[in-house]
């Protein structure tokens, strides 16, 4: 395989309905889409949504790190098996000099050229990692629903989707307003029939004291996990907070999860029972992969994450990461245009009933197994820049 350009998409796409947590509220998603093509006509695409409140990395560090360094040394390189490519992303921060904290940069770069690998050699992205795995049997993948804070209206948006798709895992995002979040537990129960299971994300909203008092009230009503009750700064308080919970409620990390380092050091301190993996945050598959590795030797469990936003790119590239592990804890993204006005493929790449998302969509196809619509994607790019 070899490189002949490059492209780099800032794009923009509004959402159907705003999506708040404690650290912000979003009607709109910016990020970037990389193209890389080949010699042979091929053209691999990767995604990454910079967050600076999760990873330090903003849209305009990255796209610096981009356009000034990675990119024009990719031009006219060539990479002759899939191991040659992998050691080559294994050794990313060093061959560019920056700063290995800048996940998405590597997340980007590790998507377009593993999804361009495997078209021009008619393989998928799933089986170019399978043989790296111990995974015999796909697990049974099922998507999640999301809520957050809002107006009655908004909620009952949420809620016809949702009974429609008759979906049993819901996320609730919390931090802001204790006595109203607790009533949306029990309204969210009473919308939906029969046995389901919540959880929070919390976006480091407590304290360690005012999470032990929220996260008592939540486990009253029945709630299974919480995720990233207190904020990074207090690191070193949540193995007290996972000792507390024990046996009553799981206790997952993600803003205090970007590196391999950071899990290292939560799972040799107790410091949670579930780790979100997301592939922007974590700077791609290969990485997530290492990750997951260390939460099986601790007996963590794992948990898909994704970012919002998130075009069929990153869609699919979660969905394969979900196929090459054990069974996760829970599933979450594959929204498409159920939350964005406009995906990048037609049609848009998301969960159906009972929140599934067929597996053969990207296994069986070449690449990541979706087809990127020119036109669409020029119509969500606002600026690009190219490299050839």
């Amino acid at each position: 395989m070899k490189i002949i350009a490059c492209r780099l998409r800032e794009t923009h796409i509004p959402f159907k309905v705003s999506f708040k947590h404690a650290l912000h509220t979003r009607k709109e998603v910016q990020g970037m889409i990389l193209e890389v093509e080949l010699s042979d006509g091929q053209i691999g695409y990767g995604e990454c949504l910079p967050r600076d409140y999760v990873t330090g990395e903003t849209h305009q560090s990255v796209i610096s790190a981009l356009s000034d360094i990675v990119l024009p040394a990719l031009l006219h390189k060539s990479f002759s098996s899939f191991g040659e490519l992998k050691q080559w992303l294994h050794s990313f921060f060093e061959v560019h000099n920056i700063n290995n904290r800048q996940t998405c940069v590597l997340a980007i770069t590790e998507l377009a050229l593993i999804d361009a690998f495997a078209k021009s050699t008619q393989s998928s992205v799933y089986k170019l990692f399978s043989s790296d795995t111990t995974t015999n049997k796909v697990p049974d993948i099922r998507y999640s629903g999301t809520y957050s804070l809002g107006s009655h209206e908004a909620f009952k948006r949420y809620q016809s989707v949702y009974d429609k798709l008759s979906l049993r895992q819901f996320k609730v995002k919390v931090g802001t307003d204790l006595d109203a979040e607790l009533a949306l537990i029990d309204k969210i129960r009473s919308a939906n029939s029969g046995d389901i299971e919540i959880r929070l994300d919390a976006n480091g909203a407590w304290d360690l004291n005012q999470a032990i008092d929220a996260l008592k009230k939540f486990a009253d009503k029945g709630v299974a996990c919480c995720e990233q009750p207190m904020p990074v700064e207090l690191k070193a308080a949540y193995p007290e907070l996972v000792s507390k919970f024990k046996g009553i409620m799981d206790i997952c990390i993600d803003e205090s999860l970007c590196h391999y380092d950071d899990a290292l050091w939560f799972a040799e301190n107790a410091g949670a029972t579930v780790f979100n993996l997301r592939v922007s945050k974590l700077g791609g598959i290969s990485a997530c992969l290492a990750i997951a590795k260390i939460a099986q030797a601790h007996d963590i469990d794992c948990q898909l994450g994704a970012q919002v936003g998130e075009t069929a790119i990153l869609t699919a590239a979660g969905h394969t990461l979900a196929q090459l592990l054990p069974k996760c804890r829970f599933y979450e993204g594959a929204f498409g245009t159920y939350l964005l006005e406009q995906d990048i493929t037609h049609p848009s790449v998301m969960f159906a009933h009972a929140g599934k998302l067929p597996i053969s969509l990207l296994k069986e196809h070449a690449g990541f197994g979706i087809e990127v619509d020119q036109d669409l994607i020029s119509k969500v790019t606002y600026q690009s820049h190219n490299f050839s």
